[in-house]
């Protein structure tokens, strides 16, 4: 099998961009982000397709991962050669099924077939190369880091696994056959599923529904005697409804009886109605009659009483405003004398500050005097100095004499200024003197005030005297005059009214009462109830007879949900015995998964040589064929790798990551040679930039190593550094 050419429509990053396969060993150069992994993904999902976009995480959905950046036809076509016979393999992942079409290139037509075998866009991956999508990607694809062995090690110091292990999952991916961990793993999680450590499990699932439904059927015949006994009670509910329902009957005909009675009843509640009505007011008008005390309402005169209190109130106003004009009076001349006594005092200190100041001024005034003499006394002065002029030096005299003029000069004009202050103190304080108003008196308007006050409040003394004989007459609650006057006016108002409603009354009795027999209506009617009554006490016994029903209603509905819950024991016996038989399965399926695992670690320690011994061999060759000075390779017991090394086995640990990746490449080679031992399937191999690692030494001969392998594969190299083109 080989590929002749691609030509990828739209695809992740790339868009138009074709590729042609004509060397048994391709090499695609370009730099890092250009697209050399879609290449290789493209080459991949046009054999196998996509994945559904059921996986939102662009990073585990490739179809997400790939959708054209640049959208319009999402895939290509891809031209290979199998068998001798040319395919074109198109696909447009948008459509449905992903758009495949298979085009035979020697008759140019579309065709569903190769060797005679059919094919879709499903399984042609498979049929070309006998392999899963899965098991494509772990041989023939080779992307960069896959060839990286796992330098974890376990507690032996080997690198994990081995090399057993590592050529186990190859071949288990590829062949078709069960994966040992993988299956290990998946009956210890069966065995998780039915039985753990920490009480998790099917089993335990099942041990506690069983709990649950002991619990649940213990429930149910608890309801079922619940509802038994409510049976019971419903029936007594019932009992009592049908009791009810004979007395209603029983009421039913009393009315009907009561009715020949009713405009008899009619008239004797008319009757009473009256006669009640005629002592209610008979009642009123005795109790009104104590409140005035005897006297005739018709001889009240409101008016007047009304007109004495009104004066009276005046009368109370007008003392009121004396008696306050008094008080303000009596407060105003209170305030005079304060005022008296403060100009007073003000005057006398103003005065007694004005004495000290003059004092002041006359020594000023006699230092002045003073001074002015000295200075009007020049001629025995001036004889005196004349005669010093003749025994001291002209000089100095003239100079002294000049100093001490000066100086009374000085004394002089300071004199001056005290007394021209003092005189402008004096000034001020006059000006205060004169300030100070005079008191006007009139202490005689308060003795016309009292005076007057004095009467009006005689006056008001007769008025008071004259309302309370008046308002005495009646039997009032109130305190004050006018509230009085207003409970009389009331009262006076209502016994008028009553004497009125009394006639009123008297006259509808009499005219009632006209051919009447009085005795007849002074009896009740017969059975001593009235129609109302009788409705009134069925209606008692239609509310308890509706609260039958209710409780009836609602006891149904709890015994239907005892009778519905407590049905439900036959399911539950039903389900435990499932659940019963279902642990049992369970344990059996325990004892078998664990009888399993044991018999599949011992097959595990007996792999077939089918694979491990031809391909140890082919990875021996293909070692020597890359560095002849590991040609020395072998493998212990544990088929752990060790290479011969200046005369000693060594294990890998010892040597660099480039060298075990080298030898894991011869691995993945060797594993391809014998599953693909046909040469007309021989597959194409998509290496990745797989010698990062390499130093220049290993990266010539890894280079060298593929040269040599083309002859027998074909193989597309992908790299992104010149170094590593080949």
């Amino acid at each position: 099998m080989k590929l002749i050419s691609c030509d990828i429509r739209n695809f992740g990053k790339l868009h138009n961009r074709k590729f042609e396969f004509n060397n048994m060993l391709e090499t695609v150069k370009e730099n890092n982000s250009w697209g050399k992994t879609t290449l290789a993904v493209f080459i991949l999902s046009m054999f196998y397709g996509l994945p559904p976009l059921r996986n939102k995480n662009i990073s585990e959905n490739e179809r997400r991962r790939y959708d054209p950046w640049q959208g319009g036809v999402f895939g290509g076509s891809l031209v290979f050669e199998y068998n001798e016979k040319r395919y074109q393999l198109e696909r447009d992942f948008n459509k449905k099924d992903d758009g495949f079409q298979l085009v035979d290139l020697d008759t140019k037509r579309l065709t569903d077939k190769i060797n005679a075998k059919a094919v879709d866009g499903k399984n042609i991956g498979e049929l070309l190369f006998g392999l899963n999508k899965n098991s494509f990607i772990r041989s023939i694809y080779i992307p960069q880091g896959d060839i990286a062995f796992n330098e974890d090690k376990d507690s032996s110091g080997q690198i994990e696994g081995g090399l057993n292990e590592k050529l186990r999952n190859l071949i288990n991916a590829t062949d078709g056959q069960n994966n040992f961990n993988r299956a290990v793993e998946i009956l210890e999680k069966a065995e998780y599923s039915i039985e753990s450590k920490s009480g998790k499990g099917e089993l335990y699932k099942i041990v506690e529904r069983l709990k649950d439904l002991e619990n649940k059927i213990e429930e149910c015949n608890i309801l079922a005697a619940n509802a038994d006994t409510d049976h019971k009670t419903l029936d007594n509910l019932k009992n009592q409804l049908k009791a009810r329902d004979e007395e209603i009957e029983k009421y039913d005909q009393k009315i009907k009886q009561q009715g020949k009675a009713a405009a008899l009843y009619a008239q004797q509640e008319h009757y009473r109605g009256l006669k009640n009505s005629i002592n209610n007011n008979t009642n009123e008008i005795k109790r009104l009659e104590s409140f005035f005390r005897g006297q005739r309402i018709q001889d009240l005169n409101l008016a007047k009483i009304k007109s004495a209190v009104d004066e009276a109130d005046q009368q109370e106003n007008i003392v009121q405003n004396l008696r306050s004009n008094t008080q303000i009076e009596r407060k105003r001349l209170e305030n005079i004398e304060t005022e008296k006594a403060m100009k007073k005092a003000t005057r006398e200190n103003l005065i007694t500050q004005m004495q000290g100041i003059e004092r002041e001024r006359n020594k000023n005034a006699n230092e002045l005097s003073d001074l002015e003499k000295q200075k009007k006394r020049p001629g025995g002065f001036r004889a005196i100095l004349f005669i010093i002029l003749c025994i001291l030096t002209l000089g100095l005299i003239l100079i002294f004499i000049k100093r001490a003029e000066a100086r009374l000069a000085t004394q002089i004009a300071e004199c001056k200024s005290k007394l021209a202050q003092f005189d402008q103190e004096l000034d001020i304080y006059r000006q205060k003197l004169e300030s100070i108003s005079p008191i006007e008196e009139n202490p005689g308007s308060l003795d016309e005030l009292n005076k007057h006050l004095e009467r009006e409040e005689a006056r008001l003394k007769s008025l008071s005297q004259e309302v309370d004989n008046e308002l005495g007459k009646f039997n009032c609650q109130e305190s004050d005059n006018h509230s009085r006057y207003m409970e009389i006016k009331k009262a006076h108002e209502y016994l008028a009214e009553r004497y009125r409603n009394l006639q009123m009354e008297q006259s509808k009795f009499a005219e009632f009462m006209q051919g009447k027999d009085e005795a007849q209506l002074q009896t009740r009617a017969e059975g001593g109830q009235t129609a109302e009554q009788l409705q009134n006490a069925k209606k008692d016994i239609e509310n308890q007879k509706e609260e039958l029903i209710s409780r009836i209603s609602g006891l149904k509905i709890k015994i239907d949900d005892y009778d519905t819950r407590a049905a439900s024991v036959s399911d539950y016996i039903g389900e435990k015995e499932e659940c019963e038989q279902q642990r049992q399965k369970l344990r059996e399926n325990l004892d078998i998964i664990r009888k399993t695992k044991q018999y599949l670690n011992e097959a595990k320690d007996n792999l077939s040589n089918e694979y491990l011994a031809p391909i140890k061999e082919k990875c021996r060759e293909l070692v020597k064929l890359f560095d002849p000075d590991k040609a020395i390779l072998d493998f212990d017991a544990d088929s752990t790798i060790k290479i011969r090394e200046e005369g000693k086995d060594r294990e890998l640990d010892y040597f660099s990551r480039g060298n075990k990746e080298m030898i894991s490449l011869c691995m993945r080679f060797a594993l391809i040679d014998v599953i693909y031992k046909e040469s007309n399937r021989k597959p194409c191999v998509i290496l990745d930039d797989p010698f990062v690692n390499l130093d220049d030494t290993k990266l010539e001969k890894a280079k060298d190593f593929l040269r040599k392998l083309a002859g027998t594969y074909q193989i597309i190299y992908l790299t992104c550094h010149d170094s590593r083109v080949i």
